[in-house]
């Protein structure tokens, strides 16, 4: 697993790993930013974000259906009620506490054999939907970090174009864009605990195929 995560981590690093659905995100995954006005720059900001909400609803997802087929239905509600409050424009609060749980969800997958409850047939079809598109999103995740990465570079440049009386304003406005570029590697690096989610499902009777499909993209 170790190998596996470098090698994922690596291809975060140069930006091989794609998806279509980041396209609008990305402008194809390759393209350098370019250093231009500060209302395109806050922007690609927002867009980032997109990307990341993206990324870590769609992992928030696979916990809701993992709880519910574990029968723990009063988490699958608490977790239910995080992903519905983060808006499309979410505070830094709201995407700390994302942040938390889908953490939680990755340390729990440790746990699962020990565990060992058997599956409900609610859950299984939960996790059969939600695991396909975790991992498409993930898959889209490189190249949103390579944006990331060249958008933060950007941030010194766009702070002094901005002057005394502007930098107040800019700082405002991409407070959290930057936050989240920032975070992105991290919530990246929950992707090991997603294959355990699958291998695990699998186990319990969940067809995994589609899921397996979007795996292979990250060569893990």
């Amino acid at each position: 697993m170790k190998k596996s995560l470098l090698t994922f981590l690596t291809l975060i690093c140069f930006g091989s790993v794609g998806h279509a659905q980041f396209g609008k995100f990305l402008g194809g995954g390759n393209k350098k930013p370019a250093a231009t006005d500060q209302v395109t720059y806050i922007e690609q900001g927002k867009q980032i974000v997109a990307g990341y909400l993206l990324i870590q609803k769609s992992m928030l997802e696979v916990a809701i259906a993992q709880a519910e087929a574990e029968g723990d239905l009063a988490e699958a509600r608490k977790l239910n009620a995080l992903r519905k409050s983060v808006t499309d424009d979410p505070s830094t609060k709201d995407l700390e506490k994302i942040k938390q749980a889908t953490q939680e969800f990755a340390s729990r997958q440790d746990q699962l054999e020990k565990r060992a409850i058997a599956y409900s047939e609610q859950g299984r079809a939960a996790l059969q939907q939600t695991l396909p598109r975790a991992f498409a999103s993930v898959a889209g995740g490189a190249g949103l970090s390579v944006l990331a990465v060249k958008w933060l570079e950007e941030y010194p440049n766009q702070l002094k174009a901005a002057g005394t009386f502007g930098k107040v304003k800019l700082v405002s406005e991409v407070k959290v864009p930057l936050f989240v570029a920032k975070e992105i590697p991290s919530a990246l690096k929950n992707v090991p605990a997603l294959v355990k989610a699958m291998g695990y499902a699998e186990k319990q009777g969940v067809d995994v195929k589609d899921a397996k499909r979007h795996a292979a993209k990250l060569k893990l």
